[in-house]
């Protein structure tokens, strides 16, 4: 089906793709929902992964999608190939998301004792992670793009005023009231 590249038939091969990839990328988020600080959305991950499918390395050879069924505990099935591209999905997601992981230890230390607290826990702490996530839910637009430039992009505060158009007390304010936001929604404290 790839070599012949009939047109209709890439058509239908890539909708399934599409539809696998999806798949792959609602499980991986279902398992660890600490990475949605990190996923860019699912148009922009479903296409990191068709590229990496049909493009893997030059020349475009679609060198993974070859690869299916190569491997020693492979079984032949119904659900073979799908399983295979939502496998495929959840180790190119976790490895795109890891260029865009939160500066967990900065920002523990922004947050202070709530900070430390996740520290001690560890950075894997689902639990923590799950309440920090509902937390980031809670903030406005324009702290949740100022926390996405601190800590995930972790630009400086240079480029973060250059970005927001802002000077650097500005920035700096809207930083320590997100920090009080979070430490807030976190503890629940006043």
């Amino acid at each position: 089906m790839l070599d012949g590249r009939e047109p209709n038939r890439l058509r239908e091969l890539v909708q399934f793709l599409i539809a696998s990839a999806l798949a792959g990328r609602a499980r991986l988020l279902l398992e660890k929902p600490w990475l949605r600080a990190a996923s860019r959305g699912p148009e922009d991950d479903v296409q990191e992964v068709l590229t990496a499918l049909f493009n893997d390395k030059p020349p475009p050879d679609a060198r993974l999608l070859r690869r299916f069924g190569d491997y020693p505990g492979f079984v032949a099935g119904e659900a073979a190939f799908p399983s295979y591209v939502m496998g495929v999905t959840k180790n190119i997601l976790q490895r795109n998301y890891r260029k865009y992981r939160i500066a967990w230890e900065e920002l523990a230390g922004d947050l202070g004792e709530v900070g430390g607290g996740f520290a001690q826990a560890g950075s894997n702490d689902p639990t923590w992670r799950l309440d920090f996530d509902a937390a980031l839910d809670k903030l406005p637009a324009d702290a949740h793009e100022l926390f996405v430039l601190l800590y995930v992009q972790q630009l400086d505060i240079k480029a973060i005023c250059e970005r927001l158009g802002l000077d650097v007390d500005a920035v700096y304010a809207r930083k320590s009231r997100l920090i009080k936001r979070l430490r807030k929604l976190l503890t629940g404290e006043d």
